[in-house]
């Protein structure tokens, strides 16, 4: 959509006014929505309650990401690990727009659990250092990152998942076969969650994405089944499929976190939730897109998506930053559920050397 200007000449003064605001690209409108997902639930919970609205590792991740993606072109090229982990470990970020994180301390970021800590600290010394890294350099350490049943393993967590929403807004990404797309959500991931089930929850977020476009190119009805049934079928992962078939089997049940939960490998009976944990990718990832597609069937707008993400889950951030990205996608933008104020305290924290498009009404439905 082009910008219409009128242009007046009085008494030697040129005047121009612009009678639109610029559109806001796809890639800054899923950095954003990932941003108010995750910084509602921060504030205690998705009341609109006032506050600092802080957004977390979801979307200081996202913009790690927006910023690799801003260059990239997928059809060219494969991921570069060494360029995109030093944006995932804020290096290539000017100093003074780091999100305030101390990168040279020895504490957990904050915000950050140990494995993805340990990580970005690791990575950013090397960095600062200018030690010439290598791919395998940093799919060596990812893969040694977390601890898994005593041994060092890459973290299956659902940080592998999270702030992946800017790769809709990735050049030519309606038109990527799924191989291509799979593979290219596979190396986002293993930079920081080099482990089966951390890749795989990324790609089948992608598949999602993937699914939404290509039913609204097509002018077809978007579900949240036929979206599950679209990850299971091209998402080659044994766990992302059984996390599908709890949800895709559900009809009228109560929501089944127990059984996703039951599904996790760090799974304890010690620890049941009433809610789902939500800290495994496989069933993070596949809850996100059943609530955010399931939203639609049930009439619910964006505050209420994040309610019902509220009520079913206890990584809510997470979750929530991931279910908001989706439904904007549907939307094609905010609806008036979500404040402009919840919109302008994210995109203020977002840095500036980003240069996002700051106008809130470019945002909105269209």
């Amino acid at each position: 959509m082009r910008n219409h200007f009128s242009v007046f000449i009085f008494l030697g003064v040129i005047l121009i006014t612009s009678s639109q605001a610029a559109e806001v690209s796809l890639g800054e409108l899923m950095l954003v929505a990932t941003g108010v997902g995750d910084a509602a639930a921060d504030e205690g919970g998705y009341s609109k309650s006032e506050g600092a609205a802080r957004i977390t590792d979801d979307t200081q991740k996202a913009c790690g990401l927006y910023n690799y993606l801003k260059s990239f072109e997928p059809a060219k090229k494969r991921i570069d690990a060494v360029t995109l982990a030093k944006n995932f470990c804020f290096a290539s970020f000017p100093e003074e727009q780091r999100f305030g994180l101390a990168l040279e301390g020895q504490a957990n970021l904050k915000g950050y659990g140990k494995a993805a800590s340990t990580l970005a600290r690791k990575n950013f010394a090397s960095f600062k250092r200018d030690e010439a890294l290598t791919r395998q350099d940093i799919l060596s350490r990812s893969s040694q990152a977390a601890v898994v049943k005593g041994k060092k393993s890459g973290s299956f967590g659902n940080g592998a998942c999270m702030g992946i929403a800017p790769l809709a807004g990735m050049k030519g990404f309606h038109d990527l076969e799924v191989t291509k797309l799979n593979q290219t959500a596979k190396e986002i991931a293993e930079i920081t969650h080099n482990h089966p089930d951390g890749t795989a929850s990324a790609q089948a977020m992608a598949m999602a994405m993937h699914y939404i476009v290509s039913q609204k190119k097509q002018g077809k009805n978007i579900s949240a089944d036929l979206a599950l049934e679209y990850v299971k079928t091209n998402v080659s992962s044994f766990n992302i499929g059984r996390c599908c078939n709890v949800l895709l089997t559900l009809k009228k049940r109560s929501f089944p976190f127990d059984e996703l939960n039951r599904l996790s490998p760090d799974y304890k009976e010690s620890r049941r939730l009433p809610v789902l944990r939500g800290t495994w990718g496989p069933n993070s990832v596949i809850t996100a897109i059943y609530l955010a597609l399931n939203s639609l069937a049930e009439h619910n707008n964006q505050m209420q998506l994040l309610k019902t993400v509220e009520e079913h889950c206890n990584d809510v951030d997470t979750i929530g930053a991931m279910s908001l990205s989706l439904r904007v996608l549907i939307d094609d933008g905010f609806d008036d559920s979500i404040d402009d104020d919840q919109i302008t305290k994210v995109i203020r924290q977002i840095p500036a050397f980003l240069e996002i498009n700051n106008d809130v009404g470019s945002y909105r439905k269209r």
